[in-house]
């Protein structure tokens, strides 16, 4: 191998390892962002968990307090499907 070759080479791999080093600054600022919003998933998992309880031990008809909570925080109910065939 000659020596500007050899030279081009040394500057390829140093490019790469530039550009790999980035990438892995940028995934790691990634897992950072995605571990903050699974701890906030999990945070809020935990709060309507002590909802659900509080509502067990409160309401004896859980089922629509669970349906009503389930609205309130966003979710749709699904259409009620006609069962004559």
């Amino acid at each position: 191998m000659g020596q500007k070759q050899m030279i081009i080479e040394i500057a390829t791999l140093c490019h790469q390892l530039e550009a790999s080093e980035e990438r892995e600054a940028f995934l790691r600022n990634n897992l950072g962002d995605h571990q903050v919003w699974l701890n906030n998933c999990h945070e809020n998992m935990g709060r309507a968990k002590q909802v659900v309880e509080q509502a067990w031990a409160i309401v004896p008809h859980l089922p629509k307090v669970l349906l009503n909570l389930y609205e309130t925080l966003g979710g749709q109910r699904k259409p009620q499907e006609d069962n004559e065939n």
